[in-house]
């Protein structure tokens, strides 16, 4: 979704993290503690600030890892099973959303964004974000919206919600250019498109989530680059079926967009879409 798309994200080298953020410098033995933050001198993070990274039960824990490189090496062709896993490593839906506070976070944010754009049109809301746009490349105005509404992240929670978001910008980046290449075509955003964005977000933030913690399963396990490729689209997608029907349910199918309401029960939005994705054994 997104991810061939010209906009990559702000220029300057990769503001979203420091070299290795994401790495899992830990053996493969079940014993490792996979989610641990490794120290480094570009990254400077307040103890208050760091959420608890080991949220996840030792023994659901286990059963995540192993799933997981059993569908990388192909063992398994079940890629429904690391993924069920990996919610009730966390505790499972309630506890997975509840631990989701960037993703809740921003999705609120750019759930009242795009609502003001179909209210108010794009221009007035650039104006209301102090954002200049007069003779601005597209991609340049996109970068500040994104340096808003998820900001370069202190955590790795914060990372997983912003690498979610930039995989929504390109959407938006691509939706602009096949109209004409004018940020005013998001004058033209529906309900429906709205909704879709808003699922976009959910879905990417989830498999991001997944990928950050057992994403090296696949890096060390798989037979090369275009197997980890596949067996990463398969999960993707499988995620973005089931958040779709998830969140069509909440929304009424896509008839309205309320950005207050998505604001108001995000959690309970990220719950119900989690525990859809940890029950698959019930389908």
């Amino acid at each position: 979704m997104g991810t061939s798309s010209p906009y990559g994200g702000p220029s300057g080298g990769n503001p979203l993290l420091p070299e290795g953020f994401f790495d899992d410098n830990s053996d493969e033995t079940d014993n490792a503690s996979d989610s641990e933050v490794d120290p480094s001198a570009e990254l400077v993070v307040d103890d208050s600030q760091e959420e608890n990274d080991n949220i996840y039960t030792p023994n659901h824990w286990s059963s995540a890892k192993t799933s997981a490189s059993n569908y990388a090496s192909g063992r398994s062709n079940d890629y429904r099973k690391p993924v069920s896993n990996h919610v009730k490593a966390a505790g499972g839906g309630k506890a997975a959303a509840k631990s989701a506070r960037a993703g809740k976070a921003t999705v609120g944010s750019f759930a009242n964004f795009l609502s003001g754009v179909t209210k108010s049109g794009i221009h007035q809301v650039l104006s209301d974000y102090k954002i200049a746009y007069e003779g601005r490349k597209v991609e340049d105005v996109l970068n500040d919206i994104v340096n808003i509404i998820a900001p370069v992240p202190a955590t790795k929670e914060d990372a997983v919600a912003r690498n979610a978001f930039l995989e929504v910008m390109g959407y938006l980046y691509e939706n602009i250019e096949m109209n004409g290449g004018d940020i005013e075509s998001l004058n033209n955003l529906t309900p429906e498109t709205c909704n879709d964005i808003i699922s976009k977000y959910l879905s990417s933030y989830i498999y991001n989530r997944f990928l950050k913690d057992l994403g090296s399963r696949f890096d060390n396990k798989a037979m090369n680059i275009n197997d980890i490729c596949k067996k990463e689209k398969d999960i993707r997608d499988y995620i973005e079926g089931k958040v779709n029907s998830s969140f069509g349910k909440y929304n009424g199918n896509n008839k309205v967009f309320d950005s207050q309401k998505i604001q108001r029960e995000a959690g309970k939005i990220y719950k119900d879409c989690y525990e859809v994705i940890e029950d698959y054994i019930n389908e």
